[in-house]
């Protein structure tokens, strides 16, 4: 065991004076490629968590700009794995973020400075990876910079569609599983029908809530209070894009959907 020890710190010890300048993605490259095996791939578990945040970011941006030249933009979203790659240990070990680590990674996508696809690939990692497992506060600072991104009319159309889009679906999705964690409803998964008809349950008032959902529920309702006129005007203003203006009024239309239910 001594013996494996001293090899994986030697060869981690090699790699980091090699490496250690950049070039980061490139040598994630080469580990994939030639130490990908059955039972996993240590060098490169190995290597990724020897990089520090900023080296992790670094790796992202070189892999982010060999894709933007690469891909065509409708492929963009099938590429974003390996920036998800590049971050695998960025986040916490309960699948949280850091603070500090999360205000790099918004401003980063609020930054017109940093490359399209990377700006992009950290809206989706943002909402998809960490969203769940994120604070109140957290999410009210990602909400706003999705937000801010949204309304800047300067930033690249597919970003702020795709800011949009992703908002929509965390608050949605909040909201979903705020309702579904009812002591109430969870026993209704075994009725294929009514787990079907949950939302239109909810809405006549045919399952009651618990006083907690309602109150989680009410907080949601009231984060999309919030961003429901910005939204609205978005979608009223003939000067902006036919994109922006179709995904703020599919965002509006969405938020009519969830069902609320009736006061009791």
């Amino acid at each position: 065991m001594k013996h494996t020890g001293l090899l994986t710190g030697i060869f981690l010890a090699t790699q980091l004076l090699v490496y250690g300048a950049g070039d980061h993605w490139n040598h994630i490259q080469r580990l994939v490629k030639e130490y990908d095996t059955p039972q996993g791939n240590p060098q490169l578990e190995t290597y990724l968590k020897s990089l520090t945040p900023d080296q992790m970011l670094q790796a992202a941006r070189e892999y982010s700009q060999y894709a933007a030249n690469k891909f065509p933009t409708d492929n963009w979203a099938e590429a974003v794995m390996d920036v998800g790659l590049t971050l695998t240990f960025y986040g916490t070990d309960q699948g949280g973020l850091a603070n500090d680590r999360l205000r790099v990674l918004l401003k980063c996508i609020a930054d017109k400075n940093e490359n399209d696809f990377f700006r992009e690939a950290l809206v989706r990692l943002v909402r998809q990876r960490y969203w769940e497992q994120m604070t109140d506060d957290q999410r009210r600072q990602s909400r706003q910079t999705f937000l801010e991104v949204l309304s800047d009319k300067n930033a690249p159309g597919r970003l702020r569609v795709l800011s949009c889009r992703e908002l929509t679906q965390a608050l949605a999705e909040n909201h979903r599983r705020v309702i579904v964690s009812d002591k109430n409803i969870r026993p209704l998964r075994s009725d294929r029908q009514k787990w079907q008809n949950v939302n239109g349950l909810v809405r006549d008032g045919e399952i009651r809530l618990e006083p907690e959902t309602r109150n989680a529920l009410k907080a949601i309702n009231e984060e999309i209070a919030a961003i429901t006129p910005a939204l609205a005007r978005l979608s009223q203003d003939d000067a902006e894009t036919p994109e922006v203006k179709e995904q703020a009024q599919s965002a509006l239309k969405a938020f009519a959907d969830l069902p609320v239910a009736p006061e009791q």
